[in-house]
């Protein structure tokens, strides 16, 4: 075990030095490129087509009945809810979706109160 006299060296060689952490969350570092973040679900571009749900590897990706009005539901009158909870962000679900209704942001503050919470932002185009 070291001498507690033996950390003052070491306390003088590093006292000059910048930190090597910034001061979050009020100062955040840039995101790199391709970072898969929090979902993005455009509403009008799914057709219901299901894809994403047989896709998702953790089963965080269920279809529910479309309670939107007649005019404006998909086709098979299902749309997809994730529980990002569950979620391990890989992005298969965007890969399998034929239209390009989900889509994956860079957002990485997904802190909840419950997990009720953790759902993905719809987007009406």
């Amino acid at each position: 075990m070291p001498r507690p006299a033996a950390i003052i060296p070491l306390l003088l060689k590093h006292l000059p030095k910048k930190p090597a952490t910034v001061f979050y969350p009020f100062e955040k570092l840039p995101v790199p490129e391709g970072y898969r973040g929090r979902h993005i679900y455009h509403v009008n571009k799914c057709n219901g087509c299901s894809l994403c749900a047989r896709d998702c590897p953790t089963g965080a990706i269920t279809m529910v009945p479309d309670t939107r009005p007649e005019g404006q539901r998909t086709k098979t009158g299902k749309r997809p809810k994730i529980f990002l909870a569950a979620c391990m962000f890989c992005g298969q679900c965007t890969l399998s979706c034929p239209n390009g209704a989900i889509e994956m942001t860079k957002d990485y503050e997904l802190a909840a109160y419950s997990k009720d919470e953790m759902n993905w932002i719809e987007v009406e185009d």
